[in-house]
């Protein structure tokens, strides 16, 4: 009424298809980032980046035939809207993988070897909506568990790719202890920086990862 109908909600003018059996729901104009339930969800009010990541890790685990499967299942009369929907679900999946997978560091999978070699996956580049970070840096430290304090052990290092050998001091004088603090840099993906603390406790057999705390 204050705009006296000049001001229209973009959302109104979207290009909706001709098939009832699908109404309003498309996935040119959708955007992650922006989508919100119909009614207030504390679940989606108070997510976290971390949050976010860790639901669409899941989503990315799901195969296209999956969705395909699970939409077949509705057995519209039309094939048109079977397709369409599939083909929709998948796109928009695409934009949720893109924006959450890249909204905070993406390092997952870290390991520990027994000879003291890091190794660790990249859950964007793993999913195909991101290119190869430049580097990564790591920074080791004995870590207390009793006090959660950190001691560092030398200056933080640069890598070229997900692996990284663990200073000589471990072998020599290995804690029970020791972290690992992981940042990506990507120049596209600026939420890459932030780091992740990866935790490995000394077994009879090697290392043991224990913890995982991304953005602490």
């Amino acid at each position: 009424m204050l705009t006296l109908g000049f001001y229209v909600r973009p959302w109104i003018k979207v290009d909706y298809p001709e098939m009832p059996a699908v109404g309003r729901f498309e996935s040119t104009y959708y955007r992650a980032e922006n989508w919100k339930p119909d009614y207030p969800n504390p679940a989606f009010r108070k997510a976290r980046p971390e949050d976010r990541f860790w639901a669409a890790r899941i989503v990315a685990a799901i195969p296209d035939e999956a969705v395909a499967a699970v939409v077949r299942t509705a057995q519209y009369t039309d094939p048109r809207v079977t397709e369409y929907v599939t083909k929709t679900l998948l796109e928009r999946r695409a934009k949720v993988l893109a924006t959450w997978l890249n909204a905070t560091n993406p390092i997952v999978n870290a390991a520990l070897s027994r000879s003291g070699e890091l190794t660790f996956e990249n859950a964007a580049e793993r999913a195909g909506v991101a290119k190869r970070a430049e580097r990564y840096h790591v920074q080791w430290s004995r870590f207390d568990n009793t006090t959660g304090v950190h001691h560092p052990i030398g200056d933080e290092r640069t890598v070229p790719d997900a692996r990284a050998d663990a200073p000589a001091a471990l072998a020599t004088d290995p804690p029970e202890y020791v972290s690992a603090r992981l940042r990506a840099v990507h120049p596209d993906q600026p939420g890459w920086a932030g780091p992740v603390v990866a935790y490995f406790r000394r077994a009879a057999d090697g290392w043991s990862l224990v913890g995982l705390e991304r953005n602490p």
